[in-house]
């Protein structure tokens, strides 16, 4: 009887302890803050990687304001879109200012209420070719998309119908894209706003070649990891009531809308 209540309190310990594992807070920094993993990518202007190798973009000051206010400290990490969402779902990265509707990150993410900002998703065409009518233009053709994005359910549910027979094309980077779509390699291009401005801000003559029509307006919110150690809903409850008192003490911290 003895052996059987002492390996039955073993279980129950080792068990606990295993579950308390789990939610244990991160270990504190030297000043005492817990450090935030924020995970971003290559989305200009509001994150993308200077020549000189560091991390930019106007997430960097707004999401250190955040994480300050809310007595965390921030630590940046660049990653291709494949390695953020498995960074989301295992607990690798706690933090990603981008877009709900991720299909890969349902299930494994909290997403706030509040939107940093709202931007823009357009199709794109060559000037020379007549202004397409959504979604019609777009039946029984080829169609450039960013290799790893998400788009709108809406805009997605257009593509992937069987009705429009629309062939996806993927490129890795946006000025890619835009070359497979001057090279007349498909007729159409789906893109986020934000990062095409950036190219053709770099690249003049690029947007004298193409025209766009908008397509959807979606928000930028604060996605957190289920999985973050100091659990993901009290996470994302701090850092949303942090970004409130920002915005109400400081009315010009929200992002731009692109």
């Amino acid at each position: 009887m003895l052996r059987l209540l002492f390996t039955l309190a073993l279980t129950f310990a080792l068990t606990a302890n295993h579950l308390w594992a789990d939610s244990l807070p991160l270990v504190p920094d030297a000043d005492g803050r817990h450090r935030i993993t924020v995970g971003l990518i290559e989305f200009p202007p509001y994150s993308y990687t200077t020549e000189t190798g560091d991390i930019g973009g106007l997430f960097i000051p707004l999401m250190e304001q955040i994480l300050d206010e809310a007595g965390f400290t921030a630590q940046f990490r660049m990653l291709p879109i494949s390695r953020l969402s498995l960074g989301l779902q295992d607990g690798a990265v706690h933090l990603w200012p981008g877009i709900d509707g991720k299909s890969d990150l349902r299930d494994h993410t909290f997403v706030g209420d509040q939107s940093l900002a709202h931007i823009s998703i357009n199709l794109y065409h060559r000037k020379d070719s007549p202004a397409p009518v959504w979604p019609d233009a777009l039946h029984g053709q080829e169609v450039i998309m960013l290799s790893g994005y998400d788009y709108s359910p809406g805009i997605m549910q257009v593509i992937n119908s069987p009705a429009n027979q629309i062939t996806p094309r993927y490129s890795h980077q946006h000025e890619g894209a835009v070359g497979m779509l001057l090279h007349r390699r498909a007729n159409f291009l789906i893109n986020y706003q934000a990062p095409m401005q950036q190219l053709f801000q770099q690249q003049p003559e690029l947007a004298e070649q193409l025209r766009q029509r908008p397509l959807e307006r979606i928000p930028l919110q604060m996605v957190v990891s289920r999985q973050a150690p100091i659990g993901g809903e009290y996470l994302l409850q701090q850092l949303e009531q942090a970004y409130s008192t920002l915005r109400t003490e400081q009315r010009d911290i929200q992002l731009p809308d692109s």
